[in-house]
């Protein structure tokens, strides 16, 4: 039942190709559902894996309330999570070079998908469709350049902590966490982001953005 739960929700998010990976009767791997105080997970992940990272969704969700509201505050609900052990599979759901989505579900379960693999290097996705979830109760009605520019302002809440190496200026990433320290601060690939395209956006076109992203430049009304 959970196998088929889990796949109703993902069909009815996803709108690319047909998926090729399999599921458990075929082979595939086992799917397991994890509850906590506001996520509902569903992983293929390994048993003696998927708790782990489960906690570490909690402490973001008190890190990202605390970074939008400046406390502590209780947001009702659950969040479920789908989370890909291989980034490949998760990539049959996902266009290019996305790094997790938020939708609503056919019931309107708020729902977001990530590749469970890359949280712990990479938390900024699963942080920025969080805090979309998370800000609605806020701020119910957002403008689309709203919602993006709050939801990068706080998605570094768990980003890892690095240093630039001043021999090689190379990027040494450490890996602990900074929480709470993170909230504004510029993600790692701003300055690549820049470098590729640095024309700004004017006024009035960010305002009237609706979300579709110039295929010659993605991401450009993000930055």
């Amino acid at each position: 039942m959970r196998t088929l739960v889990f796949l109703s929700v993902a069909l009815a998010l996803a709108a690319g190709p047909v998926l090729a990976f399999d599921c458990p009767a075929k082979g595939g791997p086992k799917w397991r559902e994890y509850r906590s105080d506001h996520f509902i997970v569903d992983t293929d992940l390994e048993p003696q894996t998927a708790p782990a990272p489960v906690k570490e969704f909690e402490l973001l969700h008190t890190l990202l309330v605390k970074g939008l509201v400046g406390e502590e505050v209780e947001i009702p609900g659950h969040v479920r999570v789908i989370a890909f052990a291989r980034p490949g599979d998760f990539a049959e759901y996902a266009r290019r070079n996305v790094g997790g989505f938020y939708r609503l579900g056919s019931y309107g379960e708020p729902t977001i998908m990530i590749p469970a693999s890359d949280f712990r290097d990479n938390p900024e996705p699963l942080a920025h469709e969080l805090a979309h979830h998370l800000s609605s109760f806020i701020f119910p009605e957002q403008p689309r350049w709203f919602a993006e520019g709050l939801a990068r302002f706080v998605e570094n809440v768990m980003s890892p902590r690095g240093e630039v190496a001043p021999a090689t200026g190379s990027h040494v990433v450490r890996p602990t966490r900074t929480p709470g320290g993170g909230v504004g601060v510029a993600p790692s690939w701003l300055p690549y982001a820049l470098a590729y395209d640095a024309r700004p956006v004017p006024v009035q076109d960010l305002f009237a953005w609706k979300g579709r992203e110039d295929s010659s430049s993605p991401g450009r009304y993000h930055l």
